[in-house]
């Protein structure tokens, strides 16, 4: 197959020289395709190939589609959805006997658990398949790759790096180059947090250089917004500028509108960080539409922290007040959401578990997440921000503002801690 997507004439065209059931296989290698070329048309072919194996009872095509729409709900932050999806594909490939996609579907679906703060679920299903999946090497490597990932971001950093060595060995030794570059940038991420700047400067030039020697190029857009991210914390202003802007012309390139609001993000950070209020703005506020437009509550809390402190930068108070009361009703929707969504899968599973006797670890899961997610919004450097801005305006005797902002937060805190307690 062509590394080129097709457009509709071509696809049409091809189609209509298929059998029905090439034809799936077809569509289906497609969106294969796309998650390395454009995510974004992941679920174009997923859900064509989807609507032909239901039609033509095509069952393995079929569970193939159920799992590249849940890649796709992936890639554009729909989590919920990615693991429906993945549930209902891993359920068919069970039915099948096809225990090696099976598995691969495992792996994906414990990272979309991961992805809205399901951890224990994450590790578990990770750990069985690398338990039971040494047999291939490729779903192996990719499953031990991801609790790698899972652990990292739970502290467990000596492991998660051991792990992360183990894959970049054995995808060496088997040519799996794509693995191998992933390897790459989560070691090299995690290395910068242990303040490895050096080592994970080399390890993430080496993702990007495979990514470059076989064109993928979201993967590659991925590493230069990664390799960005590494130059900026060690203050590289020009290299992490010049990274960040090859991510940006890559994302735009594929289509990848969320990725290209996030790299904007970044490099309006990086211009605020150097100074340069006006280039800042101007990357934020695309930023910002983009956030809109995409409902990617997010991205849109990201954009306006950073344009609060370019405004206190500048003495405009009424414009800080502004989007720092923008954040707060963001962190309000963002924690609504997610404690709603974390309270509902739990209840679910609760459900199903309580023959099994399990409702204490289902309860003490609630609490978790209720926890991680007040404290992963209520965070330090907002709060942090918050009264370094309050100061400033007292300190210059702007009462009146100030007092709206304290009246605002105190509001604020009653809410989130009525979210949580719900």
């Amino acid at each position: 197959m062509s590394s080129l997507l097709p457009d509709d004439t071509e696809l049409h065209e091809r189609l209509q020289k298929c059998s029905p059931q090439e034809a799936v296989d077809y569509l289906n290698q497609l969106g294969e395709l796309a998650a390395q070329q454009q995510p974004s048309r992941i679920v174009e072919f997923a859900r064509h190939a989807y609507e032909r194996a239901l039609q033509l009872g095509y069952r393995s095509g079929l569970a193939e589609a159920q799992r590249l729409l849940g890649v796709g709900a992936v890639f554009a932050g729909n989590y919920a959805e990615a693991q429906d999806w993945f549930s209902r594909a891993h359920a068919l490939f069970q039915e099948l006997g096809c225990r090696e996609k099976a598995l691969h579907t495992l792996v994906s679906w414990a990272l979309a658990e991961h992805s809205v703060g399901e951890h224990a679920a994450a590790l578990e299903r990770l750990r069985s398949v690398v338990e039971h999946g040494a047999e291939f090497p490729t779903v192996y490597l990719k499953a031990l790759q991801n609790l790698a990932i899972v652990l990292a971001e739970l502290g467990h950093h000596e492991q998660a790096l051991r792990m992360f060595e183990e894959v970049i060995t054995q995808a060496q030794a088997q040519g799996q180059w794509q693995t191998l570059a992933r390897a790459y940038n989560n070691a090299a991420l995690l290395l910068a947090t242990r303040g490895e700047h050096s080592r994970a400067l080399e390890l993430q030039q080496r993702s990007v250089q495979l990514k470059e020697e076989h064109g993928d190029r979201y993967g590659l857009a991925v590493a230069y917004g990664t390799l960005g991210y590494l130059y900026a914390r060690v203050e590289r202003w020009d290299e992490a500028e010049a990274a960040y802007q090859r991510s940006l012309s890559l994302r735009r390139e594929i289509g990848d509108r969320r990725g290209v609001g996030y790299v904007l993000s970044n490099l309006g950070q990086l211009y605020r960080q150097r100074g340069l209020d006006v280039a800042a703005r101007g990357a934020l506020t695309e930023a910002w539409a983009i956030a809109e437009e995409l409902k990617e509550t997010v991205l849109e809390l990201e954009v306006a922290r950073e344009l609060a402190q370019i405004a206190q930068h500048q003495g405009k108070a009424e414009e800080a007040m502004y989007f720092l009361h923008r954040c707060l009703v963001l962190m309000e929707q963002l924690l609504s959401e997610r404690v709603q969504q974390a309270v509902a899968q739990i209840q679910a599973r609760y459900a199903l578990e309580q023959q099994r006797r399990q409702q204490e670890e289902l309860r003490r899961l609630l609490v978790e997440w209720q926890y991680r997610t007040l404290q992963t919004q209520m965070n330090p450097h907002f709060l942090f921000n918050a009264l370094n801005l309050l100061q400033h305006w007292i300190a210059r005797g702007e009462r009146e503002v100030a007092h709206r902002f304290i009246a605002e937060f105190a509001q604020l805190m009653r809410r989130v801690l009525h979210n949580v307690q719900r």
